[in-house]
């Protein structure tokens, strides 16, 4: 359904700069959040694997007669390798914290660009006061920002 404008024009949300610009931001946080989700996923595979494989290999290493070991690894092999799936552990953390990190301060700065063109909040009264003069045309980009005080 078509709206008309109060000069007798059509309004079309394609031809609109702020719905487009509003569409972009929700488009990019979608996106966002989309990768934080796989990076989160691929994550806790990963820890579980992981975890799998040092119980295992502790198991084995405490009680070398439950296991057909067989010479296959020597004694010394094992605390080695213990140590090395717990660095591969910590890496992969800090590698997806990172991720993380990064993907949250590209959403902090696209919702300060959308409510407030680029420029720092003068206070936390004139951010709000930003924010709902924006959100008086439009729903909030966000629910994650969102907090009691807002309203």
């Amino acid at each position: 359904m078509q709206e008309t404008l109060p000069n007798g024009s059509l309004w079309d949300e394609f031809h609109d700069p702020e719905v487009v610009n509003w569409k972009r931001c929700r488009s990019v946080i979608e996106h966002e959040n989309n990768l934080v989700n796989h990076r989160l996923s691929w994550l806790f595979a990963s820890q579980g694997f992981l975890y799998g494989a040092y119980g295992v290999l502790l198991n084995i290493w405490k009680n070398p007669s439950d296991a057909s070991n067989d010479g296959q690894l020597p004694q010394l092999s094992y605390p080695a390798l213990l140590v090395t799936i717990a660095l591969v552990g910590m890496l992969a953390c800090l590698a997806v914290h990172n991720s993380i990190t990064e993907a949250q301060k590209n959403m902090d700065e696209l919702e300060r660009w959308w409510y407030n063109k680029g420029c720092k909040y003068e206070s936390d009264d004139h951010r709000l006061k930003t924010r709902k003069a924006r959100d008086t045309n439009h729903p909030p980009q966000q629910a994650l920002h969102l907090s009691m005080k807002d309203t």
